[in-house]
């Protein structure tokens, strides 16, 4: 079975596992959507998990690119590989800032702080994909040294 389906599976227990112990064992709180067991909120507990969550995928995607260092399209087109992840920071992270300004924010310090925080996770992210292997393992690469393939 592959890793992906052995992680959504154990996923879909945990989480439905979760569901019951706190739909039999919580109580009401003052927040229709909040339930308490045993003084933890399940907004703090959902929130720490997915903080958890994003933390070992980045420190495992950290060692995995340490390990591998998959860097020959970066080193065979260091412009196309540094437009290719500028554009992957600024684009999805200027979706903030559409948001922000769809929902009557006025672009101060903190929205930019926030669009500059966004913009360097989704940079690193693209980097630790890049020199982890994913993108050459998904799209083997059609542009060899001496020109296409």
């Amino acid at each position: 079975m592959d890793i992906l389906w052995i992680a959504v599976g154990t996923g879909l227990f945990i989480g439905a596992i979760l569901s019951v112990i706190f739909g039999i064992y919580s109580r009401a709180g003052s927040e229709p959507y909040i339930r308490t067991m045993f003084g933890m909120s399940s907004a703090d507990l959902i929130f720490d998990g997915i903080l958890f969550i994003l933390a070992f995928g980045c420190l495992f995607l950290a060692v995995v690119s340490i390990i591998i260092r998959d860097n020959i399209y970066p080193s065979q087109f260091p412009i196309r590989f540094t437009v290719e992840t500028l554009l992957m920071a600024i684009l999805p992270a200027s979706l903030l800032l559409l948001m922000a300004n769809f929902r009557g924010y006025v672009i101060d310090s903190k929205v930019g702080m926030e669009f500059t925080v966004l913009m360097l996770k989704f940079g690193v992210l693209h980097l630790l994909l890049q020199y982890s292997g994913f993108y050459s393992d998904t799209f083997p690469p059609l542009i060899m040294k001496g020109g296409r393939r």
